[in-house]
């Protein structure tokens, strides 16, 4: 096949009458590229490219690569990624993309970007990729079917119309003939929604009104009866997969849920007709929260079901109960009914567990870390709250919240971070509304500490944190997918530690500069030049000056 047939000609496509649903947003990826199907691949002119080291030499990205029509080229990161596969990928999986540098972190490997052959071009290579053609099959039959989905759209509305006015006409129908379902103001939310349809569909009215009264089915023991059955029969379907495909992995964790009762969720994984499954089986409440407890909640869901001795791994988190080499979860099961059942630690938990660490021993982030924290509880109270969302909506913004940090969810520390640097000069403008206007003294106080720590350090810290953080995010999501195997994650952290080395060159530390000194510049703030220079004089002072 031709590459000009591989790659497809029509990237010069209208979407603006696309119907809604094909508006699908990105979930990853810089924001200076195409964010929905809507959008044309960005390809932006600079007079002047950034360069970055390379050996001896500086590399720098050259729009003549635009000849390779899905290239979107990020001015921020300093990279390329695909717009043909970030958005139409079959299902985003990692078996398809492996770990597809295009559709998550970007590639900016300029020396690898040039040849005739696939060895030599890292672009010409995924262009002639099997997941890079799927995506522009994907994206020639969207295309091509615009025009008829408008078409196909007028008519489910039509239908829907009819189907809406009938459904009207036999309510009415059956309101005069009797009158409207009502089992009561507590009859609970089944009985109330059964009794919604009942109004507006004549088979379930004549049955709940003539029905014999022995075998209405409405009872909740009835319901919950049938869910068990249905429970049943999933489980049954995923037992016999299991033998079918002989080796399985158990998955295990325990939360808390909103009654503060211990729950053990488990899972299976395994390779059942050419395809890796990831299965949820139960939850199961805890008695005792000890690894013998927890090793025979996993035992008796299963016994009977499966052969043991074909469990080759157990994966979950790091705790001492569950991954004990002597006494924990781990061992007793490898101990008592499956020998070759080897723990594996969590790749994304493993992850969250060195993330944390390393920011935790670093002074400034994590008094930066510790700010956000207590800027979330102090905007979280009801009456900042409500003045923190008047003053984006107001202002036409989307509302942006704030979350908490959480050392267990890594995800939690990168929204925080994208929100406040989005909305930093709001927060700014919110504190100093507070100190002026707000009649609680303590309130005031809170606010005034707050706004006083609002320095050009913890700017700069604030700024750079977002800009790693993102990259360990993207790869903490895809740690996460039920189709990752073992090659695939260790693929995923080499170029998450490729990412990380890129950040100390002098460009990228040079972007991160500006944004920071702009909001310091906007604020009235000294800039982040005489900070440092005040930073180091202070340093150098005298011991008998101090």
């Amino acid at each position: 096949m031709e590459l000009e047939n591989i790659l497809g000609t029509k990237t010069d496509v209208n979407f603006t009458n696309a119907t809604n649903n094909a508006c699908i947003s990105i979930p990853s990826g810089p924001e200076d590229i195409s964010r929905s199907r809507n959008c044309k691949p960005v390809q932006p002119i600079l007079e002047r490219f950034p360069k970055q080291k390379d050996g001896d030499r500086f590399r720098s990205f050259n729009s003549k690569l635009y000849h390779f029509k899905w290239l979107e080229y990020s001015v921020s990161q300093d990279s390329v990624f695909c717009y043909y596969c970030r958005h139409f990928s079959e299902n985003g999986s990692i078996s398809d993309y492996k770990c597809d540098t295009f559709i998550v972190t970007g590639y900016r490997q300029w020396k690898k970007c040039y040849g005739k052959s696939e060895k030599e071009n890292r672009l010409l290579k995924h262009q002639l990729s099997f997941s890079h053609c799927k995506a522009v099959a994907n994206y020639e039959a969207y295309n091509s079917t615009i025009e008829k989905g408008s078409v196909i759209s007028q008519i489910t509305q039509q239908k829907i119309g009819v189907r809406e006015s009938g459904s009207l006409f036999r309510a009415s129908a059956i309101d005069i003939e009797s009158e409207s379902i009502d089992y009561g103001p507590h009859s609970g939310n089944f009985l109330s929604l059964l009794a919604l349809v009942g109004n507006h569909d004549e088979v379930i009215a004549r049955r709940i009104r003539h029905g014999p009264g022995n075998a209405k089915y409405t009872h909740h023991s009835v319901q919950n009866a049938l869910l068990d059955i249905m429970a049943d029969e999933v489980k049954n379907k995923i037992f016999e997969e299991m033998q079918a495909a002989e080796y399985f992995a158990i998955l295990a964790d325990e939360t808390k849920d909103l009654s503060k009762k211990e729950q053990l969720s488990i899972a299976v994984r395994y390779l059942y007709d050419g395809n890796i499954h990831e299965e949820f089986l139960c939850i199961e409440e805890l008695e005792t929260l000890d690894a013998e407890g927890l090793s025979s909640k996993i035992i008796n869901v299963m016994k009977d079901r499966v052969n043991f001795q074909n469990c080759i791994g157990q994966a979950y988190d790091g705790a001492s109960v569950v991954s004990g080499k002597h006494a924990g979860v781990n061992a007793i099961i490898k101990d008592r009914v499956a020998p070759l059942a080897n723990y594996i630690h969590c790749f994304n938990h493993r992850l969250n567990l060195v993330l944390v660490d390393v920011a935790t021993s670093i002074q400034c982030v994590r008094d930066c870390l510790s700010l956000l924290q207590k800027l979330y509880v102090f905007v979280s109270c009801s009456n900042i709250h409500t003045k923190w969302i008047k003053m984006q909506t107001d202002r036409g913004l989307i509302v942006m919240e704030l979350k908490q940090i959480s050392n267990t969810r890594w995800a939690c520390q990168v929204s925080m971070l994208r929100t406040v640097c989005k909305r930093f000069m709001l927060l700014y403008e919110l504190l100093s509304d507070v100190i002026e206007n707000d009649s609680n003294s303590d309130r005031v106080i809170e606010a005034r500490e707050l706004l006083y720590q609002f320095s050009p350090d913890f700017i700069k810290t604030l700024f750079a944190l977002r800009h790693i953080f993102e990259f360990t995010k993207n790869t903490s999501d895809l740690l996460q997918s039920p189709e990752l195997d073992y090659s695939d994650a260790l693929e995923l952290l080499e170029v998450l530690q490729e990412r990380l080395n890129d950040c100390r060159t002098d460009t990228t530390m040079q972007n991160l500069w500006s944004q920071a000194a702009n909001v310091c510049h906007d604020l009235g703030m000294h800039d982040l030049e005489e900070s440092c220079d005040m930073q180091r004089k202070t340093e150098r002072r005298p011991q008998h000056a101090k």
